[in-house]
């Protein structure tokens, strides 16, 4: 089939599209950024900040847009979620420091995606190309963990590794922001007891965050009548978002529909199905979401939130007794160091 008769065999798919599977494509993509926005809630609630989720949800729709629109809008979205935040009362440490975590915790639950998908996807399509790679990948992390609690047990090989490290901090600002980095993890490790039930709940929100997505894209393909290739999705998926996350272009343009598309016909789907899918998935995920992410940006930026954040807080009263230099973020206690490294590390995350 020529290019020209694809395109025109997509065309007509999309003229047909079942109407209660898109609205729950639509629905499943709503859930999807309701549970983005619970994760950081409930995260900012732990550090003992409870706000209402309309503002935590406009923040993460607005967040998004920028996140998505913008030449490295990344950037730029962690720090107006950042100044939003602090228009309610929550330090500008602390926000890096819990988009940080919620960050962290979505890359976890994607790499479990993934690792799933790729343990199910039997013997042939990307799954089976995907597997080794990722399995290395996973066998690799494991060793480096070993070796680095077998090394806490060698007093000379820790010297040397100390003393290289040390050089690369003092001559590379990469490694001395890890440094930072990993200081703030050791600091937060060793000072505060961990919440089991609040992690969970976090990891839990961050996993159905992803599934979710990938619900809408399973009934995408339920809306053309197309079966899913069920072995093969989850791969299929967690590569479309990890080539996205590499944010080569604004909102992954390009790159996820390429990824998306190449993935589907990989899988068995034939190509008109695969452009028709890829582009009823992305119009709900990314152009149905831009104007309302932008929407909420405008209404927190100039609405009535901006004019009251214009007026400085009022400085809290502090009761008399001995200060402590700690911040605290979901039971963990922060100190100097950890904070700072946190806000820097926060400034360039994005989600």
């Amino acid at each position: 089939m020529s290019r020209h008769a694809e395109l025109s065999a997509a065309a007509a798919l999309l003229e047909h599209v079942r109407t209660p599977w898109l609205v729950t494509a639509v629905v499943a993509e709503a859930a999807s950024m309701a549970c983005l926005a619970a994760l950081e809630r409930g995260l900012l609630r732990a550090a003992g900040h409870l706000l209402p989720i309309g503002f935590v949800a406009a923040v993460t729709l607005g967040a998004n847009a920028v996140a998505g629109a913008l030449p490295g809008g990344a950037a730029f979205a962690t720090v107006w979620t950042v100044r939003k935040l602090r228009d309610r009362r929550v330090e500008p440490l602390l926000g890096g420091a819990v988009l940080v975590v919620s960050g962290g915790l979505s890359f976890a639950a994607l790499v479990f995606i993934l690792v799933g998908g790729v343990l199910v996807a039997g013997s042939g399509g990307p799954g089976a190309q995907a597997r080794p790679v990722v399995l290395t990948f996973l066998a690799a992390a494991l060793v480096l963990v070993v070796l680095a609690g077998f090394t806490q047990r060698l007093p000379p090989i820790r010297r040397v590794l100390r003393h290289a490290w040390h050089e690369a901090v003092l001559r590379w600002s990469v490694a001395r922001s890890t440094d930072e980095a990993l200081g703030a993890l050791r600091e937060v490790v060793h000072s505060s007891p961990a919440k089991g039930g609040l992690w969970v709940r976090a990891y839990l929100l961050a996993l159905g965050n992803w599934v979710c997505d990938c619900a809408c894209l399973v009934c995408c393909m339920a809306a053309f009548g197309i079966h899913p290739p069920w072995r093969q999705l989850a791969v299929v998926y967690a590569v479309t978002q990890l080539a996205g996350a590499l944010r080569l272009t604004p909102g992954g343009l390009g790159i996820v529909e390429g990824s998306l598309g190449t993935l589907l016909v990989w899988s068995g789907l034939p190509v008109a199905q695969a452009i028709a899918v890829t582009l009823l998935y992305r119009a709900i995920s990314y152009w149905l979401l831009q104007p309302v992410g932008w929407s909420c940006w405008l209404r927190l930026s100039w609405g009535r939130g901006h004019r009251r954040s214009m007026t400085p807080p009022r400085a809290a009263s502090t009761p008399p007794g001995p200060q402590r230099s700690q911040r605290s973020c979901c039971g963990l206690a922060f100190g100097p160091r950890a904070v700072q490294a946190f806000h820097r590390v926060g400034v360039m995350t994005g989600r």
